[in-house]
């Protein structure tokens, strides 16, 4: 079992939602095969929910309870291309093009 904030999981990796000051989180376990917990605000003035990866420059580390999210590690993990990026702006990398979020 793992706990934080005195909460604690089993192997099912359980979501709880928490309040914090003047916001609730919620634990989203992040791709496969081995999930990665991403702690993140609920906004219900928003439509998007987001969080940092790894290599991401200037994304507020210290104002993150999880480390980033490492890509690298998830075989589901796939990068939006270009047609499908409704927010954010399309980067060229590699010759591959991609919906980046700032």
């Amino acid at each position: 079992e793992d706990s934080h904030r005195g909460l604690y999981y089993k192997a099912e990796r359980v979501a709880s939602l928490y309040q914090g000051l003047g916001t609730h989180y919620v634990d989203l376990w992040i791709g496969s095969p081995e999930p990665q917990r991403q702690t993140v605000i609920v906004d219900t003035g928003s439509i998007h929910t987001a969080f940092p990866c790894e290599g991401c420059e200037n994304c507020g580390a210290a104002n993150h309870t999880d480390s980033y999210f490492d890509f690298r590690k998830s075989t589901t993990f796939k990068k939006l291309e270009c047609e499908d990026c409704t927010v954010g702006e399309c980067v060229k990398d590699d010759e591959v093009q991609y919906c980046f979020m700032k």
